[in-house]
C-alpha cells in the first residue's frame, strides 16, 4: 500500500510545475522515514522538519510527516514536541488511527492521564481491535487500575478472530486478565477458566495458565519453562518470574517482588515484562 502512495506523490509532483522542489521535499519525506525505521531519530527530525518546511509537500503527506517527526520526537522523550506535531497531524486528519494511538503515549509520558485515556477511548470507537484493547489494557494496568485493565485484557480476547490471533496469543492476553484481575481480589475463576479452554493454547504460555489454575507446582511450571516448549528456555524462565511474582503479589504471597526484580533483570529489553516489571518495582515499597 505504501509502494501505491509513493508511486501517486511523484506522479502528481511531476505533472506540475516546481516539480524540482516537490521532489525535493519528498526526498526529504521518505528519507524521514528510512531514518525512523534505522532508528536516527536526530536525522529523521531534520528530514521531516526540512520536508515541512519546504511548503510544497503533496497535502496529503503533511500528516504523515507530521506523525513521522512526531515518533521521532517521541523516541527521544521529547513528549511535548511529539504531542504538538500530532496535534497538527490530527487537525488535518481526524480519523488518523496511529496517530491517536501515540499521542495517547507522549500524554501519558507527560502524566496527562485524562488526556492519554481519552486518545484510547476514541481509537477503540474508531477501530475496536485486539491490538487496541490489549493497548488501553496496559495503560490501565500501568496506572494501577486493575478493574479497568482486566476488563480491557478480556475484550482482547473475546474480539480476536480465531484465524489471525494464535493460541499464544490469547494466552498472554489471558495471563495479563489474570493478574490484573488479582490485584483486584475478585477473579473469576470459572469464566477465567472456561477462556482458557476455549483459547486452546497449545506449548508456551500454558504453563503458566496451568499454574494459575492450580494445576502446577512452582517448581513444576519453572521446570516447564527450562524444558523449551517454545524458542528460548531463558526467556520462558523471566516470563515466568513476572507473571508468577505479579500473581503472587495479587495474593500476597511473599517472594513476589524479588520474582519481579529477577524478571527486570533477565528479561530483554524488548518484552512487555520487562517495563512492566520496572513499572512494578517503582511503584512497590
Amino acid at each position: 500500500m505504501r509502494g501505491t502512495a509513493i508511486s501517486v506523490c511523484i506522479a502528481a509532483c511531476f505533472a506540475v510545475a516546481g516539480s524540482i522542489a516537490c521532489a525535493a521535499s519528498y526526498d526529504d519525506f521518505t528519507r524521514g522515514y528510512a531514518l525512523n525505521r534505522a532508528g536516527d531519530s536526530d536525522h529523521a527530525i531534520e528530514a521531516f522538519t526540512a520536508a515541512l518546511a519546504a511548503g510544497d509537500l503533496a497535502a496529503t503527506y503533511v500528516p504523515s510527516a507530521l506523525y513521522g517527526r512526531a515518533a521521532a520526537y517521541a523516541r527521544k522523550g521529547m513528549c511535548p514536541q511529539a504531542e504538538v506535531d500530532l496535534d497538527n497531524a490530527l487537525k488535518l486528519r481526524p480519523a488518523y488511527l496511529d496517530a491517536m494511538i501515540l499521542r495517547a503515549g507522549v500524554r501519558d509520558c507527560q502524566n496527562k492521564y485524562e488526556d492519554a485515556r481519552a486518545d484510547f477511548d476514541a481509537a477503540i470507537k474508531l477501530s475496536p481491535t485486539t491490538g487496541l484493547y490489549r493497548d488501553r489494557g496496559r495503560f490501565y494496568w500501568d496506572h494501577a487500575k486493575y478493574d479497568s485493565a482486566a476488563a480491557d485484557f478480556l475484550r482482547a480476547v473475546d474480539v480476536a478472530p480465531t484465524n489471525a490471533y494464535s493460541g499464544a496469543q490469547r494466552g498472554y492476553a489471558l495471563l495479563w486478565f489474570a493478574i490484573s484481575a488479582a490485584r483486584t481480589g475478585n477473579i473469576d475463576r470459572p469464566l477465567f477458566a472456561k477462556h482458557v479452554a476455549d483459547a486452546d493454547v497449545d506449548g508456551w504460555p500454558e504453563p503458566l495458565l496451568d499454574y494459575f489454575l492450580g494445576k502446577l507446582k512452582p517448581e513444576d511450571l519453572f521446570a516447564r519453562a527450562a524444558r523449551g516448549d517454545g524458542p528460548i528456555p531463558e526467556q520462558q524462565k523471566c516470563e515466568a518470574d513476572f507473571y508468577l511474582g505479579e500473581w503472587n503479589l495479587g495474593h500476597a504471597v511473599s517472594g513476589s517482588k524479588d520474582l519481579i526484580q529477577q524478571a527486570a533483570k533477565e528479561c530483554p529489553l524488548t518484552f512487555v515484562e520487562n517495563s512492566a516489571a520496572r513499572t512494578e518495582l517503582n511503584r512497590l515499597p
